[in-house]
């Protein structure tokens, strides 16, 4: 397994390097979607050696390892790099509020979506993700989703994220 260390790559990233990088990513929320999570690793983390500014190939790294394999801690490192790096960029909360979300650290995901929400509060998505997420006084013992097309809808919009 590849350690993902964190370090600073706030360089800026080639044209060519991106184009690169975006068609690996595409290839790679697509093999995720399909739920070869495997596949997907192996795609970002050839994208991320060509671009390793590229904030998108880091949350859907950190969303594949968190939802594939269940490596929460390499994934929360990796969203965080994504965050260090465009700290005003509200997709890299969210994806830090889902990788702690699905770990089963509600408040840690709370305190994520909520600071997505509060950079886009129009963002219907992020509302969503918050309203499903247990809090300590509700009583709720697991998640649950405000509809019952909260996952597609995610999934939709993380696609449009992705480029997909």
């Amino acid at each position: 397994m590849p350690e993902y260390a964190i370090h600073d790559s706030r360089v800026p990233v080639d044209r060519q390097e991106e184009r690169a990088a975006a068609t690996l990513l595409h290839q790679a929320a697509r093999s995720r979607a399909e739920g070869d999570y495997e596949e997907a690793e192996k795609l970002l983390c050839k994208a991320i050696a060509q671009a390793p500014g590229h904030t998108r190939c880091l949350l859907e790294l950190a969303l594949c390892l968190a939802e594939g394999p269940g490596r929460f801690v390499s994934a929360e490192k990796l969203a965080r790099r994504a965050m260090y790096q465009e700290p005003e960029n509200p997709d890299c909360y969210f994806v830090l509020g889902k990788v702690n979300l699905l770990g089963h650290r509600h408040e840690r995901a709370a305190r994520y979506l909520d600071q997505a929400l509060r950079l886009d509060p129009a963002n219907n998505i992020y509302r969503m993700a918050l309203e499903s997420c247990p809090r300590p006084d509700s009583g709720q013992q697991k998640s649950q989703p405000a509809s019952s097309s909260w996952p597609g809808k995610i999934r939709r919009y993380l696609g449009a994220l992705t480029g997909k």
